[in-house]
């Protein structure tokens, strides 16, 4: 949480500097990251049937960072509303199978405490992110660096989260656990 929101929240200076783009396309680039939640929202339960927990959170995550570098390398209007699409798509792939995971370990009597103190301790990083971000482009005068920055950095911290419980985080599910004794 604390290095992604950057590219949330400065993509109407990418879109303006690194894309050039209009108004008009900048509501467009809007409008695909909607698209992009609304379809993945309906394939996650598709996904998680074939793939685990870790798998699905954590390869999100991973592709999210891809895709957020690979704006760094392409001014191609086109292009970057798939991408953008893709990402926010890949976004709420995440976030739909954390708080599904979140709610199938934690017992129900304190699953609205855990999910408080994990917004409590994320949501404020990420305001720090987006402040440190903001400083980066206005001290390098490049978006794009910032951009191949931010997507490299969330990837290689989703790709060393695959070495800890959460890889393999269906071995934490109740069910999980129950299928494997019998």
């Amino acid at each position: 949480m604390f290095i992604l929101p950057t590219a949330d929240v400065q993509i109407v200076w990418y879109a303006k500097q690194w894309l050039r783009a209009s108004d008009a396309q900048l509501g467009l680039l809007y409008a695909s990251d909607g698209i992009g939640v609304v379809v993945f929202s309906l394939l996650t339960n598709r996904l998680r049937k074939r793939w685990s927990f870790g798998v699905v959170a954590l390869g999100s995550m991973m592709v999210l960072g891809l895709l957020t570098a690979l704006m760094a390398c392409t001014h191609w209007y086109p292009f970057v509303l798939v991408i953008w699409a893709l990402r926010g798509g890949t976004d709420v792939l995440f976030l739909i199978s954390a708080y599904s995971m979140t709610q199938l370990i934690v017992p129900n009597a304190l699953l609205g405490r855990v999910i408080t103190f994990t917004r409590v301790l994320t949501w404020p990083t990420g305001s720090l992110g987006v402040l440190l971000g903001g400083l980066a482009i206005v001290q390098t005068g490049n978006v794009g660096l910032v951009y191949g920055s931010v997507g490299l950095l969330v990837f290689l911290v989703a790709f060393a989260f695959w070495f800890t419980p959460l890889g393999h985080a269906e071995r934490y599910v109740p069910e999980a656990k129950a299928a494997q004794g019998d």
